[in-house]
């Protein structure tokens, strides 16, 4: 399976996922797309973080439209292994870093401030909204949250503001969440 980068530098590229890749839900074309138009006035020399990266799609996206730089969080092996390869064929090795750990020991390891964050944890996960909010001490002032859920999870972020907009795509929802400046 590949996935295509819709605009920017790299549009009309693709980014690939291993063919083993299992219980894997790429987030849709038309969601990224819609969720990197929204983010567009934020994205210049921006610091992303794709939690839950999966393909890397969607932070391979931001990159494109003009981000700095892009950390990929992915546990699973073979889908950080693709990550890397992506960034060697889009040549943006410089622009990314990709750790290979769970969403808890990243959050602990006490990285630096991001403009803004992108995080898709499998539907249903009973520690995304703990997760979420965790995520959300992470931004920097103005920084974006976006959390990626099943259109029928109604459990929202802990410990955060409501989100000033939320978006439905099909069966998936859209929150988006910042910090005050």
């Amino acid at each position: 399976m590949k996935l295509r980068i819709t605009a920017g530098t790299h549009a009309r590229r693709f980014v690939s996922i291993p063919p083993s890749a299992e219980n894997f839900r790429p987030t849709a074309e038309r969601t990224r797309q819609a969720v990197a138009n929204i983010l567009n006035p934020v994205l210049h020399n921006a610091r992303v973080a794709d939690c839950c990266a999966g393909s890397g799609a969607l932070g391979f996206e931001l990159l494109s439209r003009g981000a700095a730089f892009v950390v990929f969080v992915e546990y699973d092996a073979g889908r950080a292994s693709a990550l890397v390869a992506s960034a060697h064929n889009l040549e943006v090795v410089e622009s990314v870093e990709v750790y290979k750990r769970d969403m808890k020991s990243f959050v602990k390891s006490d990285p630096k401030p991001f403009d803004v964050i992108f995080f898709d944890p499998p539907y249903y996960d009973d520690s995304a909204p703990e997760i979420c909010g965790s995520l959300f001490s992470l931004l920097a002032p103005r920084g974006k949250l976006v959390y990626e859920h099943a259109e029928d999870d109604r459990r929202v972020c802990a410990s955060v503001p409501p989100p000033y907009l939320s978006r439905r795509y099909g069966d998936t929802m859209i929150d988006l969440y910042t910090t005050l400046p």
